[in-house]
């Protein structure tokens, strides 16, 4: 019994913080921002959120912006933070970028060579906590907030050109796809504390224990 009761104290002793995690997209991630997906918590190292968007974008001309509902247009999740962690990098990467985005330019007589829709791939990109990109590449994303700690919205929005008035002189519409891949770095903000230093503690935990043993061992011996 003393034996087990030893290694437990050890393994308390020597327990590290919560390990990095690791989320995939199997399921889709929330587009709610009234119900967003949990990430869940996240540990000391690099926490990693894996998945995909794509949506097909059109005109509404009674909007500011183009219509993108059609398709996965968000990914939506928060996560927590260990104890005894803190935030020490965060970037994001994303492949497989292919669009096929175009301007439509209204019918104006005065510029009869921007009227119909113009092929422009910059119209409609993509965004990661207010990163703003349109191509491969590695974006980083320290100095965004990660609101509460956790929050990481991946979205597709189209680019938008606004007359007079605010309504909508240009919309860009098509169809837009990436992979990403959020990286957050954690690390300790209290180590855990090295056996030598915690040695005494253990030495405690061990009298203790041998206490409660030889209380037990003499109420036996007065029992029988």
């Amino acid at each position: 019994m003393r034996y087990f009761a030893v290694l437990g104290t050890l393994a308390l002793l020597s327990g590290g913080a919560v390990q990095a995690a690791s989320v995939v997209e199997t399921v889709d991630f929330s587009n709610s921002f009234f119900s967003p997906t949990n990430f869940g918590e996240f540990g000391v190292g690099d926490n990693t959120v894996t998945g995909s968007v794509s949506a097909t974008c059109v005109l509404d001309p009674g909007a500011d912006f183009s219509d993108c509902s059609g398709g996965d247009e968000i990914d939506y999740g928060f996560f927590t933070l260990a104890a005894g962690t803190e935030l020490v990098g965060a970037s994001v990467v994303i492949s497989n970028f292919t669009t096929d985005a175009m301007y439509n330019y209204p019918v104006d007589p005065n510029f009869p060579a921007e009227t119909g829709p113009i092929e422009d791939p910059s119209a409609i990109g993509g965004g990661v906590n207010n990163v703003y990109f349109e191509e491969n590449g590695v974006f980083s994303l320290l100095g965004d907030s990660f609101l509460a700690g956790g929050v990481i919205s991946v979205q597709i929005f189209p680019s938008t050109i606004l007359g007079f008035g605010n309504n909508p002189d240009i919309q860009s519409f098509g169809t837009v796809s990436f992979d990403y891949q959020v990286t957050v770095s954690l690390r300790e903000t209290t180590p855990a504390v090295p056996l030598p230093a915690g040695f005494p503690l253990f030495l405690t935990g061990l009298a203790g224990l041998y206490g409660v043993a030889s209380k037990s061992k003499r109420q036996d011996t007065k029992a029988a």
